[in-house]
C-alpha cells in the first residue's frame, strides 16, 4: 500500500495568505480539545460541566468561522469563477450535522450519572476526533485548492477587504474565541504583528480587555 505525497502549494510571495492565522489557530484549538475531553475525569461533575462548555465555546467559534466563509469567501468566489465552492460548500454542509451531534454528545455527557459517564466521554471524544480529522484535511483543501484560486482572481486589497468584512461582522464575544485560538498558536513573530494591528485598530479599553 502507497501512500499519496502531496506537496503544499506555498502562497506566491507578495500574495495575502486569508487562511493561515485562523485555520492555525483552528487546528491548534482541536488539538487541545480533544486533549481536555480524553483527559476529563468524569467522576468531577465541575471537570465535566468544564468540557461541556469548552465544546459548546469550540462548536460557536467554528460554527462562526464556517458561516463567514460562506458569507464572504464562498459568495465573493462564485461571482468571479463559478462552480470554485462547490466541493468546500459540501463538506461545509457535514460540518453542521458534526456541530449538531457534537452538541448532542456534549448534552449527554452533562446529564449522564456516574455510571453512563464513562460511555458517554467516549463518544464524546471519538466523534470530536472524527470531526477534527474532517476538518484539518477540509481546511488543507481550502489553502491548497481554493486560496490559488482566489489570488489568481483577486488582488491582495480585495482578499483584505474580504477579511475585513468577515472580521467586522463578528461579535465581540466570538473575537474573544477567535484571538485566543490565533494568539494561541501564533509564533512570536506572528503574535507581535497581531497584536500591533488590533492596538492601532481598536480603543485602548478594547485592547486592554
Amino acid at each position: 500500500m502507497t501512500t499519496e505525497i502531496v506537496q503544499p502549494i506555498v502562497p506566491p510571495r507578495g500574495k495575502y495568505d486569508l487562511y493561515h492565522a485562523v485555520h492555525k489557530g483552528i487546528r491548534h484549538a482541536h488539538g487541545r480539545l480533544l486533549q481536555k475531553i480524553a483527559v476529563c475525569d468524569v467522576r468531577d461533575r465541575s471537570a465535566v460541566a468544564e468540557v461541556v462548555r469548552a465544546v459548546e465555546e469550540h462548536i460557536a467559534m467554528c460554527r462562526s468561522h464556517l458561516e463567514h466563509e460562506n458569507a464572504e469567501i464562498h459568495t465573493a468566489l462564485e461571482a468571479r469563477v463559478p462552480g470554485a465552492t462547490e466541493t468546500a460548500a459540501h463538506q461545509h454542509e457535514g460540518h453542521e450535522h458534526s456541530f449538531d451531534d457534537l452538541a448532542a454528545l456534549a448534552q449527554a455527557l452533562a446529564s449522564a450519572d456516574p455510571v453512563a459517564a464513562p460511555a458517554a466521554q467516549k463518544a464524546l471524544y471519538r466523534r470530536f476526533a472524527l470531526f477534527m480529522a474532517h476538518d484539518i484535511e477540509h481546511m488543507d483543501g481550502e489553502e491548497y485548492t481554493l486560496q490559488p484560486i482566489l489570488h489568481a482572481n483577486f488582488t491582495n486589497e480585495e482578499l483584505m477587504a474580504i477579511e475585513g468584512r468577515i472580521v467586522g461582522a463578528v461579535p465581540p464575544d466570538e473575537m474573544v474565541l477567535f484571538m485566543r485560538a490565533m494568539l494561541a498558536a501564533a509564533t512570536p513573530a506572528e503574535r507581535e504583528e497581531m497584536l500591533t494591528g488590533m492596538k492601532a485598530g481598536m480603543p485602548e479599553e478594547a485592547f486592554a480587555g
